[in-house]
């Protein structure tokens, strides 16, 4: 039993909820503040808990989320909507990469 908690304890906080939310059979989006990226076809992408626009052009859409920058590129790209929470991009996308920030 002592074993556990020693092992419990070195954990970051991070990867206790990391843990608790698999054990709970939870989606990660659910209880922390990363993005969810739901893409349908090659031609709309919803990013949900964006940190804001940092690029925009017709072959760019860079967006800030938690601790990474998405780079989605493409052809005729648009942001269809935008809210607080939510983008909506539409175009013809080629690929999107998640850059991590370190520090």
């Amino acid at each position: 039993m002592k074993e556990k908690r020693d092992k419990e304890k070195k954990l970051s906080w991070h990867e206790q909820v990391r843990q608790t939310v698999l054990e709970m059979d939870m989606p990660a989006y659910a209880l922390m503040d990363v993005p969810r990226l739901e893409m349908t076809g090659n031609g709309q992408l919803l990013i949900e808990r964006h940190h804001g626009v940092l690029e925009y052009s017709e072959e760019c859409v860079r967006v800030a989320a938690h601790g990474m920058t998405l780079r989605v590129t493409g052809a005729g790209l648009q942001l269809q909507s935008m809210t607080q929470n939510e983008i909506a991009v539409t175009g013809l996308i080629f690929s999107i990469e998640l850059q991590r920030q370190v520090g």
